[in-house]
């Protein structure tokens, strides 16, 4: 029986499938099976899987579903002792595994080892930003304000997480990662290697679309995790942390379109109203102040003086 179950769902991921297989191929850890559940694809998925001959891949196949329900589909059929999870566009670093696993054999109050992660563009390349979080212990409140994990290719997770907590929750279209890795924390503490051990790809693509989806997501989040808070907090303090929460999540989401090449300017502001409303005292943060200079910066001045203001401080600030 292997001691990790590596689960890796898959969908039309073709361009890069082939880069992140061979990422979790090369790990110096070795003692883990490999469970690849292919969401439906209608590219070539299915002739290049059957190329595989490694006793250790096991390939399954669904209807299309979605990346929770593929998942779950991979934990449910899993044998090892701890859990790992990979997207078929990112990749992991040698290393990767064998430092986690030793930290959770060293430490049996530990539920969830995760890492620091690189952020690369659709071709492979840097784009010149490290998450870096150290956030370890019983983390429930971080989690709640900020998805310090970044994506869904940095944890491994002890099996007995998944007894405990159940399977991914397959009607949120957004933030699944971070309701499970929630859940979990209202459990089990937290640890982190602080290396760079996982490159996410990130795409510059247009999110106007998805903001409906994102803000019900958000919202059915923040919700279940409130209902399931540590017994510790209640009445007001728990209702001043969820303000807080979602505050910050529309902060975030306020974000996205001002990072994107398609910037709008309208569904910034939009979100970044809708933060200060569920709670007035955000405004004061720095976070939102911050946001809001970047709003004001924008109306007065245009988006390309923004876009080269905003580099020339990157490159300033650059070590």
């Amino acid at each position: 029986m292997p001691k990790v179950s590596i689960i890796m769902p898959a969908y039309n991921s073709m361009p890069y499938i082939k880069e992140s297989y061979e990422s979790v191929m090369a790990q110096t850890y070795q003692d883990f099976e490999l469970i690849i559940t292919d969401d439906g694809s209608t590219d070539n998925f299915s002739e290049w899987s059957e190329t595989i001959d490694d006793e250790r891949v096991t390939v399954l196949r669904q209807q299309n579903a979605g990346a929770s329900a593929a998942r779950n589909k991979g934990i449910q059929i899993a044998s090892g002792a701890y859990l790992a999870f990979i997207d078929a566009d990112d990749i992991w670093y040698p290393t990767k595994l064998e430092k986690q696993v030793t930290l959770l054999d060293n430490n049996e109050e530990i539920g969830l080892v995760y890492t620091h992660v690189l952020s690369i563009d659709e071709n492979g390349a840097s784009r010149d930003k490290e998450y870096k979080y150290y956030q370890e212990g019983w983390v429930w409140r971080e989690l709640l304000k900020e998805n310090f994990l970044v994506c869904g290719s940095t944890p491994v997770i002890r099996a007995e997480c998944f007894e405990k907590v159940g399977l991914f929750d397959t009607e949120l279209k957004n933030c699944n990662d971070r309701d499970m890795w929630i859940r979990i924390a209202r459990h089990y503490q937290f640890a982190v290697v602080p290396e760079v051990l996982v490159e996410y790809r990130q795409y510059d693509t247009s999110l106007s679309m998805q903001y409906a989806t994102r803000e019900i997501s958000i919202n059915r989040f923040l919700t279940k995790a409130s209902k399931d808070a540590p017994e510790e907090l209640h009445g007001r303090e728990l209702d001043r942390i969820m303000r807080d929460a979602f505050s910050q999540s529309y902060n975030v989401m306020a974000w996205k379109p001002l990072q994107s090449e398609r910037m709008s300017w309208k569904d910034a502001w939009q979100y970044y109203v809708k933060s200060i409303r569920k709670n007035p005292s955000y405004a004061f943060s720095k976070d939102s102040i911050r946001l809001a200079a970047s709003l004001a910066l924008i109306g007065v001045a245009g988006r390309d003086r923004y876009n080269a203001f905003r580099n020339s401080v990157r490159k300033t600030l650059k070590p």
